[in-house]
Order: C-alpha cells, then structure tokens, then sequence
C-alpha cells in the first residue's frame, strides 16, 4: 500500500509498505541427519520467499530460497543424538516448528547367518547400534530384496543373489553409513541324497549308508567337508568326510524296536565354498531267523536223577546280536517251564523221570529284533 509524509508544508508520496503473509512450514525432508550436520535440508511450507534465518534448536544457519513454497538449507552439527525443533524467520515473521532428529552414526557387530546360497533369499539378521531409520542395506553392492529395522539394535533382510565369495554389507541411516566388510559369505547351493543297501535288512545286519553330495545349477564344482549321519534308531549320529561327492557309513540296527522302517538323515556341514543341505531314506528292519539247539544232562539218566535242559539261541546269518526273551522249555511228562534268557542260554531242572524214552523241546518266543524258533532232542532212562 502506498505511503505517505504529511507535514505543515503539505502532503508528499514516498513509496510504498508490503505486508507479508505469516510463514508456515509442512514438511522437513529429511526429518533427520548426522551429527555432525553438514547434509542438505529441505523445508516446504508457505510464504518462505523471504526467509532469512533457519533455527536448528538453538543453532542459526542461513538458507537459499528456492520459492515462495521452498527453502535448502544446511543442517548445522549438534552435541549429539536427540531431536530439535526447526523453525524460519522471514520478513513476515516466524513459523511453527517442526521437529529434526539428530541420528548417531550406525554400527554393525554381529551378521546372522553369516553364509547363504547365491541365489540369495537368506534372511540375515543385523545386530547392532543406530540402526532404527535405516533407509538402505546392500549386500555385495547390491540392494537387499527386503529390510526392515526392528530397533535401534536390529535389522532383519533377505539377501539379494550374489557371485561366490566373501560381500560387504552396507546399512545406511540418516545418521551416516557403515560398511562391514567381507560380513556375508555367497556359497553355492548343494543338495544330498541318501540311500540304504541291503533294503530291507535284518537285526544286527551291517547297513551301508550312502550320501551323494552335488552342487545345485548353475554352479558347480564337487562340494568337500563331511557328512553327519542320524540312523534314526537313536543311536548317536556319526560324521564321515566327503569324497568324490560321496560319504559312507556302516551301521547294524539292533532291533526293530517298533519304529520301522527307520528314517535316515543325511546332513552335509557345508564348506568354504558350498552351502549345507540334507536328504533322507527309510530302511526296513525285519527280524532275524534263529536256531534254538536243546540238550539235557545226564543223558541218559537213571530214575533217580533230576535232569537239566538247556537251550541255546543264536542268530541265523546274516542277522547277528544276542537273542533276549525268554524259552520254554519241556519233558514229556512234565510241566514246561518259561525261562528268560541270559547271554543266549536258558536252562530248567526237571525231576526224575520214569524209565522209557521222553521228548525234550525248546520253544524260544522270539523278542523284538530276534524271530522265534524251536529245537527238540531225546532224553533217555534206561
């Protein structure tokens, strides 16, 4: 609007006063930053075109106005990490605040797992401090397919596909960058497979397990380190090296113990350059044919001699171990009588039998890896 001076002389016109609209900010981008300041800042708002200084808390820095609705200005350094509201001061006046958040620079100390395949997919968890507005993480360089921060202390991210070898991980936040080399390592994928021979095989019959261990395409290359093998039959796990791609291992199954067939898993360990990775087989574990062989002392007896019968249980080949369970053993004539067996044997004391010739027999009733099976002799009273 116009001025003008009015004295006892009279009236003049000297120019003109603009009244200017109040300032008024919307958004700050980025609403955070390092430290140490130094990145640019970009405040978007009305009536701006006049701005003169920016507040950062107590700090003053000096912007460039890019137009009535945007102003870049330079974050000062702060004393450290916290939040500090933001305001400008134009010819028109001050603005609301908004709020800047000083971040401290993110530190990685811990990779989880540490090694994935190359084709990537790995979920990797990130431990370490600053970590909560993270707005990038690479692995190898590149992007990671996903990620997100959990906490100030905890990002989780899925690998990205990489070439074989050792990457560094790179986690940007506004408070800086950090780069923690060689932290990921791309090994090729593997895969194994397990196989049983004799299938099915009896109790105490040596088994010859198999794990064939061979890179996944497109990589390649005959994977090295060992193989842990679980029988399935609770007995402890046993590791056997890798060669040409194979591990083999021998092992008997003691019974069938109700569980069969058993499950076998073959587990690879990896090694410096192949991923770990496991396969199964079922084997079939049967009973093993016996032979009970009876005999009775003295033979022959006289009517007055008490006589002693004694079985003896043994495996049939290629089955092997030691029968448990019990016998029944009998003389004609007598009660029979059910006795356990110990070491393979079972033996029973009969009284005195008449003159004639009697009928001993031995019926073993079989346990849970051993079939059963029955002997006979002859006992003689003259």
């Amino acid at each position: 609007m116009p001025v003008t001076v009015t004295t006892s002389g009279g009236r003049a016109h000297t120019g003109y006063f603009y009244y200017l609209a109040w300032p008024g900010l919307s958004r700050i981008v980025p609403a955070a930053g390092p430290v140490g300041g130094g990145n640019t800042v970009e405040l978007i708002g009305v009536n701006l075109s006049t701005a003169r200084v920016v507040h950062f808390g107590d700090a003053v820095t000096f912007p460039t106005v890019v137009s009535d609705r945007q102003v870049l200005v330079t974050a000062p350094p702060a004393s450290g990490p916290g939040t500090v509201p933001v305001h400008v001061t134009t010819i028109g006046g001050v603005s609301n605040r908004l709020l800047y958040t000083y971040t401290a620079a993110p530190s990685v100390s811990r990779v989880c797992p540490a090694t994935g395949p190359v084709t990537g997919g790995t979920t990797i968890v990130l431990t370490g401090t600053g970590l909560a507005r993270a707005t990038g993480v690479t692995i190898g360089g590149v992007p990671a397919r996903s990620f997100r921060a959990y906490s100030d202390t905890l990002i989780v991210a899925v690998t990205p596909p990489g070439d074989p070898g050792p990457a560094d991980i790179t986690v940007t936040t506004p408070g800086g960058m950090v780069t923690v080399l060689n932290a990921f390592g791309y090994k090729t994928a593997s895969a194994t497979a397990v196989t049983s021979t004799p299938d099915p095989a009896v109790v105490g019959q040596p088994v010859t397990l198999t794990a064939t261990v061979a890179s996944v395409a497109p990589g390649a290359g005959a994977p090295t380190g060992t193989v842990t093998f679980d029988f399935g039959d609770g007995t402890s796990p046993l590791t056997t090296p890798v060669s040409g791609g194979l591990a083999t291992v021998t092992h008997a199954y003691t019974g069938t113990s109700g569980s069969s067939p058993f499950t076998i898993t073959g587990t690879y360990n990896g090694d410096a350059d192949f991923t770990a990775s496991s396969g199964t087989d079922t084997q079939t574990v049967n009973r093993a044919a016996t032979t009970t062989a009876v005999i009775s002392t003295p033979n022959p007896s006289t009517t007055g001699d008490r006589v002693t019968v004694t079985a003896t249980v043994a495996p049939v080949a290629p089955g092997a171990g030691t029968p448990t369970g019990t016998v029944t053993l009998a003389i004609t004539g007598r009660t029979p009588q059910t006795v356990a067996l110990t070491n393979g044997t079972a033996t029973a004391s009969f009284n005195p039998l008449p003159k004639g010739t009697h009928s001993v027999t031995a019926n073993y009733n079989g346990d849970v890896g051993f079939a059963s099976s029955a002997g006979t002799a002859v006992q003689t009273v003259p």
